[in-house]
């Protein structure tokens, strides 16, 4: 029931992962209903055998299964209204449970149908149903657009628009960028996709995550430039490819000012660039080089006559408006979770100080760490804690203990009512005894 509700409150990750606790041999005592659920929350629809359904709605049952994989296995229109004995049935002899669980499954049925690629992309897209099928049908990894991906779609993202988007971790970045560039080359509106990445690691990531995605997509090129060192062969990538072919760049904001001080035209091969982590316009470090390319393309494109989406990603940005007004004008969207705040940035160093027997906290200049910018004292101190049942009548216990896992259990407790605090653990060992010191103290 927990994976039910969260794909219901639109947290199809968290369905996911919840529904992969189980496997196919539950028995809520529902006739073989909870298991087509669980495959269908599972995305396991393919491998469910018919043969084992329980005999009381196998017929009813097998019906939905081969519907499912009709659908997504070579787009046959479902005619929902075939399932409305099954569901007569369910309301007429079936038991609480079954009942239960039957309108569940029947809702995520038309859910997944509703949502899903095949039936939304050509309208999100203003591209004709028949571009898309022959590719969606081979996506093994797509079948259901997520919340963010939807909102791509309603924003007309995947039409062309710009914009800047607050996506959450875990809420389908790979699969709304994949679509996005997707869009855009099979609507011509682009030959050449470039995402921008900060860190090498990250293009390496994003290369790795656009291969599977694209594993199938013959005439799609993905590379990564980070590891090409010389300026002639970072031009010459554009060069590349057989005629129709399209190309995925992936490379940092450095690697692209460089490519534009020596041959700026490489932007008329461009028709859609993406910054991914744009929240690193308010970093120190590298904001400026951020902001810079952006300057510098947002200066070549005002020249040029081609029109050229930009998409600027991030988990948390406090400024989104700000920023689309001045990257994309009025033309662009902005696409926010409103209830994400973005944080200050502040480091501390916890010390006990024996003489004065309290706890300080030091904090640090981020940018340099060994400059002291203020402290602040008695910020904890140690106290007796009730002797617990079975313990010696002398045993003394005392919290927290001068160790790195107490100290941070203590000052977690004494923050969380300000909201979320989360403790670093280095191994799942280390998180365990974490979780055992905090529940037992």
């Amino acid at each position: 029931m927990g994976a039910i509700a969260y794909y219901f409150c639109d947290k199809v990750g968290s369905s996911i992962v919840l529904a992969s606790e189980l496997d196919d041999t539950i028995d809520f005592d529902s006739a073989s209903i909870d298991r087509v659920i669980l495959a269908m929350l599972s995305d396991e629809m393919a491998d469910f055998k018919l043969d084992s359904l329980n005999e009381k709605y196998k017929n009813e049952l097998s019906e939905i299964i081969v519907a499912y994989d009709s659908y997504f296995g070579g787009n046959i229109e479902i005619d929902f209204s075939a399932f409305n004995s099954f569901k007569n049935r369910l309301h007429s002899e079936g038991s609480s449970r079954e009942l239960l669980l039957g309108d569940a499954l029947l809702a995520i049925f038309k859910k997944k149908i509703v949502n899903s690629a095949l039936n939304l992309m050509s309208q999100f897209s203003n591209l004709d149903k028949d571009v898309w099928t022959g590719r969606l049908i081979h996506q093994t990894k797509l079948k259901e657009l997520w919340t963010a991906q939807l909102r791509f779609g309603e924003f007309g993202i995947f039409k062309g628009k710009s914009g800047v988007v607050q996506m959450p971790t875990s809420s389908g970045k790979t699969t709304s960028v994949a679509l996005t560039i997707q869009s855009a080359f099979l609507s011509n509106r682009a030959e050449t996709a470039i995402i921008i990445a900060p860190f090498r690691a990250l293009c390496k990531e994003i290369r790795f995550d656009l291969e599977k995605y694209f594993e199938n997509e013959s005439d799609i090129m993905i590379n990564e430039f980070s590891d090409i060192p010389d300026k002639d062969d970072l031009l010459g990538i554009f060069e590349l490819g057989l005629d129709n072919q399209k190309q995925i760049a992936i490379l940092t904001p450095e690697k692209l000012i460089y490519l534009l001080h020596h041959d700026k035209t490489i932007l008329e091969k461009m028709g859609l660039i993406i910054f991914d982590e744009a929240h690193l316009f308010d970093d120190a470090s590298r904001g400026a080089n951020y902001e810079l390319l952006l300057s510098t393309i947002k200066y070549y494109i005002e020249q040029s006559e081609k029109e050229i989406q930009k998409i600027l990603i991030s988990a948390v940005i406090s400024n989104a408006e700000k920023m689309n007004d001045w990257i994309n004008g009025e033309s662009g969207v902005v696409i926010a979770d409103n209830t994400i705040k973005s944080a200050e940035k502040t480091i501390a160093f916890s010390d006990w100080d024996v003489n004065k027997e309290s706890g300080y906290l030091y904090f640090v200049n981020p940018e340099i760490p060994n400059e002291l910018e203020f402290y602040v004292p008695r910020v904890f101190e140690i106290f007796s804690l009730n002797r617990l049942k079975g313990e010696r009548k002398n045993k003394i216990r005392l919290f927290p203990e001068l160790k790195v896992m107490d100290i941070g259990i203590y000052y977690a407790t004494k923050l969380n009512h300000n909201g979320a605090v989360a403790i670093f653990c280095g191994t799942k060992v280390s998180a365990n005894k974490n979780l055992t010191r905090l529940f037992r103290y």
